[in-house]
């Protein structure tokens, strides 16, 4: 009976109590003695407290632990243990408690033999203790976590990330030789340690320890040219780009963007939903080398890309296509002779080790091979990527080895490409990240001066008004001296297209690389074609993107228009199949210049045009990034679901629902891959909608949202069967610092008037009520208070201030002339400390305000002027002590239209309900939250919170009230619900001073406390902030001189105030 109870109430969303039915349920089971019934039952409990009391769901936890140990489930009771430490370490934020709890699920996991949870925990262990300054013991868990690592060809990938953090926690100790002795010993374990960046940064921090050398680089990426060096995580860059849009020549477009005059046929009707790389590449790595992935990884651009894998190489030879076996089972797959496939795999392997270094350099004209010629051409101009027999065999069989040496790294090839875009989509992501983490854009301006004074540069744009002065310039030297002379060393002939058909392969791959030999068109130099299906998400089902690429030799340009004509014969296909072709040549040129400026050197790309770029340029600019960052990103784990043949992704069937009408699609089922996240549905959402411009998206579980916010793969929501409903919302971009207004005391309060100029009125300590336009300019000062203002509200084009002084006042705020003080609010004995407005619901009614004092009084007044005076002087004598400090002014007193009682304590807020008027809501000392019916002066509910409540404000969402209490939480308060607090939010490190909601999303608001942060909510996502603001610090001021006291959200405009007399703005929409 306790347990169907228990399930009503959740399903009702009143958790505390189904977390109480559960518990019972326990107890009745401990009677009965059915021990593992009832530990089920507490940990039911748990998980339904965990929604809106973590100390209780700890509570619950723990009975359930206990009871497994009791029955000798060990495993099952570090199952429980590891949910009281996420409780402890994400919810409560007692990192001590959360370790121990940890470490108790690490011993019991390991006595179990699940060594890789058991690992797991341990790294949590030191993760924890390394934050707690606990160096000695994260070592010691690290240590732990290296050994297990080390045994499993699975886990041993990830442990120079242990190594690196185990390091750390030895240079923060302070022992440089056991830091030393401890970096060889790993080196010792694993050899390969030494080649990488972490073994670098730490031998690198010992010596600059040792030595005191601090030096600091600053950079500027003047044009994106080199993928690899893109924007690190965490570095503050500016960023140039010649033309109107983000990624230089390299940026991914659709059709419509693109240069017209290249363009020879475009059939298609919706060209938007197309997208075309200029520069289309494909990423080519290498076991144990420094390689593009491996840059892109250890920056955060990882988080906006997908990648896919080039599944297979096709060589084309007199009107066949044949496939090229990739791996040793492949091979022996094949249907060439028994002889020929050993001497093909003793080749393979030759040119694996690179033995033929050892060996005369030739022609690959004149080298003979031990397997057929048509073979051994099939594979070097495949893999090998040869563009004619005049390349000598070092250079061709170099390339074999890198590509066998990179097969299997990250699936069955070594190629892999990003989706949405190509190469185009990895710059873009870059830019992306890079805009994420505070860089500067600035764009259709091109680089016009360089010169360097003393040790820095100032740069000079074209057309641009500003100059800049940078520490350090990084750039390719054709963006740097655009006027010098250069001579062309390389063309490329390149093509897009767009057919309707798939190619004549059989079985037919996904994106293949099909390689043609010389004079298979015509032209003296072979030929590489990369397509790309739907599944690249570069173009609707039923059509493909063709890249073409030929390395031209003199005078074949004109040959470019027979070329493509035998290209396409080679399809058996017509004219009527290709929807666009875009033709056009690249070229590459040489400059010559002598400059101090950091130069990134690339290599001519004199074959393999897919491949970009060299290793000698990947190299180059692995150790630029490195030069830049002086420490390393955090690797981030990764896992490729498409990667391999045996682990292909599955369709989830989803239907998508829009929260904005603007942004809806037909409410269609999608089967969509398992492994897209909110980038790829964005994308998906920005195709249906045919948007010109792309719109990022934020995705949540459920019709209505409420299931919280999408932030991993499909597959970890949906088992594939059922059809999961996600419902999204155009994402908020994080809020950018638009200026600062400097005051002379402390900023109590604050409040926006959104007109065509924005007005802002701000309260401070000093007892001024202050009047700001747009432009930084202080317009008036409303001076009437004996002492600090605590509070004040716009009331249309009229002002409200509340006082420590116990008054309040109504100010008339004209467009031009001297405000002045209209009504005296007569009613409050003690300090008046929150105050809002609320407009009329009938057009020429007067406003509404609502007060609150400590007290405990609440008041309702309007702004309608009396003709005379409705409280006698006398009910509101000020003292001798006041009369000497205000000039006495004969305002009109009025009393108020009710006064509200039932607050036990100081009321700290109040506010109207965003829809109606006549409802009020109220907080305070008492813990109680309180609703008002305002017409009629009475209470309509009393709800009770866990501490003092010291700021609160309604939602556009019905009946949803948020508030910010002592106990640093924040509390959702649904007041048609039956329960009390619907749920707790936590982030803050001190008390939450200020509450705005957003002005017309449902779901939005932000808050600050005194601890300095403002933090940018969404009530569908509770479990963190969308974003923390950081306030920049203030002249003069003092670093623990941060309080924020004041905070509005007005549609566009987040404004905020405090201890360190400063009004901010930032810009944030939602």
């Amino acid at each position: 009976m306790f347990r169907d109870a228990a399930n009503k109430f959740k399903i009702d969303q009143c958790f505390k109590e189904a977390g109480d039915s559960f518990i019972r349920a326990a107890e009745c089971a401990i009677k009965a003695d059915e021990k593992n019934e009832a530990n089920q039952h507490f940990w039911e409990a748990a998980k339904a407290y965990k929604q809106t009391n973590p100390d209780l769901a700890v509570e619950a936890y723990q009975r359930a632990v206990n009871g497994l140990l009791e029955s000798g489930r060990f495993r099952q009771a570090a199952d429980r243990m590891k949910e009281i430490a996420s409780i402890y370490l994400n919810e409560l934020a007692d990192l001590t408690l959360a370790l121990e709890s940890y470490e108790k699920a690490a011993q019991w996991y390991e006595q179990e033999d699940a060594k890789a949870t058991a690992s797991a925990c341990y790294k949590d262990v030191a993760d924890i203790a390394a934050q707690l300054e606990q160096y000695k013991r994260a070592i010691s868990n690290y240590d732990k976590v290296i050994k297990q690592s080390l045994e499993s060809p699975l886990t041993r990938f990830s442990v120079k990330e242990y190594f690196f953090k185990a390091g750390l926690c030895w240079l923060a100790a302070g022992d440089l030789v056991d830091a030393g002795r401890a970096i060889a010993t790993f080196a010792e374990m694993d050899p390969s340690f030494m080649q990488t960046r972490e073994h670098k940064f730490l031998s690198g921090a010992i010596d600059a320890i040792e030595q005191g050398d601090q030096e600091q680089y600053t950079g500027l990426v003047s044009v994106l040219d080199i993928v690899s060096l893109y924007y690190p995580a965490g570095y503050k860059c500016l960023h140039i780009d010649k033309n109107d849009y983000y990624g230089d020549n390299w940026a991914t477009l659709p059709i419509t963007e693109l240069d017209s005059s290249t363009i020879k046929i475009n059939n298609l009707k919706n060209p938007n939903k197309f997208l075309i790389s200029r520069h289309p590449s494909v990423i080519l790595t290498e076991r144990g080398k420094p390689n593009q992935l491996d840059t892109i990884l250890k920056s955060s651009v990882f988080n906006y890309l997908s990648f896919k894998l080039v599944d297979s190489l096709i060589h084309y030879n007199d009107g066949e296509f044949t496939q090229i076996p990739k791996s040793k089972q492949e091979v022996f797959k094949s249907t060439i002779s028994l002889k020929d496939k050993r001497m093909l795999m003793k080749l393979l392997q030759w040119i694996a080790s690179r033995e033929f270094l050892k060996e005369e350099n030739m022609k690959l004209s004149e080298y003979k091979p031990e397997i057929p010629i048509s073979l051994f051409y099939s594979l070097i101009y495949s893999f090998g990527m040869a563009i004619n027999l005049d390349e000598d065999t070092h250079s061709a069989f170099n390339r074999m080895s890198t590509f066998m040496n990179g097969h299997g790294v990250y699936g069955p090839s070594c190629f892999l490409y990003s989706q949405y875009g190509g190469v185009g989509d990895i710059i873009q992501g870059y830019c992306r990240s890079s805009a994420v983490h505070g860089s500067t854009f600035i764009l259709n301006h091109a680089l016009e001066s360089l010169e360097k004074c003393d040790s820095e540069y100032s740069v000079r744009l074209h057309n641009f008004e500003e100059t800049f002065t940078v520490k350090k310039v990084i750039s390719n030297a054709k963006n740097l001296y655009l006027n010098q002379p250069s001579r062309v060393i390389n063309k490329i002939g390149r093509a897009v297209m767009v057919l309707n058909m798939p190619p004549n392969v059989d079985p037919l791959p996904e994106s293949p690389i099909l390689g043609y030999p010389p004079m298979a068109f015509g032209i003296r130099n072979a030929v590489h074609v990369h397509w790309q299906s739907s599944t690249s998400g570069v173009c609707p089902p039923g059509y493909y993107i063709v890249y073409f690429a030929a390395t031209l030799s003199d005078n074949e340009e004109a040959t470019l228009d027979e070329l493509f004509e035998g290209y396409i014969n080679s399809l058996t296909t017509s004219r009527e199949d290709i929807e666009f072709l875009m033709v056009y040549v690249e070229e590459e040129r040489e400059i010559d210049v002598k400059t101090d400026v950091e130069l990134i050197k690339q290599e001519p790309t004199t074959f393999a045009p897919f491949v970009e770029p060299s290793e000698k340029a990947v190299e180059e600019a692995s150790r630029v990034f490195e030069l830049l960052t002086k420490r390393e990103a955090t690797e981030i784990s990764y896992s490729l679901s498409t990667m391999s043949e045996e682990d292909k992704v599955n369709n989830v069937p989803v239907i998508l629902h829009s929260i904005s009408s603007q942004h809806a699609i037909p409410e269609e089922m999608y089967m969509i891959p398992s492994n897209w996240k909110r980038y790829q549905l964005s994308q998906l959402i920005n195709s249906l909608l045919e948007n010109s411009k792309a719109i990022p998206f934020d995705f949540f579980v459920g019709e209505d949202g409420t299931g919280g916010k999408l932030s991993s793969v499909l597959s970890e929501i949906s088992n594939g069967e059922e059809t999961l409903h996600l419902s999204y919302i155009p994402s908020i971009l994080p809020p950018k610092h638009l200026s600062t207004y400097l005051h002379d005391d402390w900023i109590s309060s604050v409040s926006i008037r959104s007109h065509s100029d924005a007005k802002f009125l701000t309260g401070s300590y000093d007892g001024l009520a202050s009047i700001w336009n747009s432009r930084n300019e202080k317009i008036y000062e409303l001076a009437g208070h004996n002492g600090p203002v605590l509070d004040l509200s716009w009331v249309g084009d009229k002002a409200v201030t509340a006082g420590q002084d116990s008054t309040l006042k109504l100010w008339d705020i004209p467009e031009s002339g001297k405000p002045s003080q209209l009504l005296a609010y007569t009613g409050h004995k003690n300090a008046v400390s929150s105050v809002r407005s609320a407009k009329p619901l009938t057009e020429g009614e007067p406003w509404t305000v609502l007060s609150a004092d400590w007290d405990g009084l609440v008041c309702l007044w309007d702004t309608h002027i009396p003709s005379s005076h409705e409280v006698e002087i006398e009910d509101e004598e000020p003292s001798t002590k006041k009369r000497k400090k205000t000039k006495t002014v004969d305002v009109l007193r009025k009393a108020p239209l009710h006064q509200l009682r039932g607050h036990t304590g100081s009321v700290n807020g109040v506010a109207f309900s965003k829809s109606d008027p006549t409802v009020g809501y109220t907080g305070g000392a008492d813990h109680s939250l309180k609703s008002w019916d305002l017409g009629v002066g009475l209470e309509n509910d009393t709800r009770v919170g866990s501490s003092v409540i010291r700021c609160l404000d309604s939602l556009v969402a019905p009946s949803t009230i948020v508030s910010g209490h002592v106990d640093r939480s924040i509390a959702l308060w649904d007041m048609r619900a039956s329960s009390n607090i619907s749920q707790k939010l936590l982030g803050h490190t001190s008390i939450v001073e200020a509450i705005h909601a957003h002005p017309t999303s449902p779901n939005h608001f932000a808050s600050a406390g005194m601890d300095g942060n403002i933090k940018l909510w969404d009530i569908r996502s509770p479990k963190q902030s969308l974003f923390t603001v950081v306030r920049k610090p203030s002249n003069g001021k003092k670093e623990n001189e941060k309080k924020i006291l004041g905070l509005v959200w007005d549609s566009q405009i987040l404004a905020s105030g405090g201890e360190d007399c400063a009004l901010q703005l930032h810009e944030a929409s939602a």
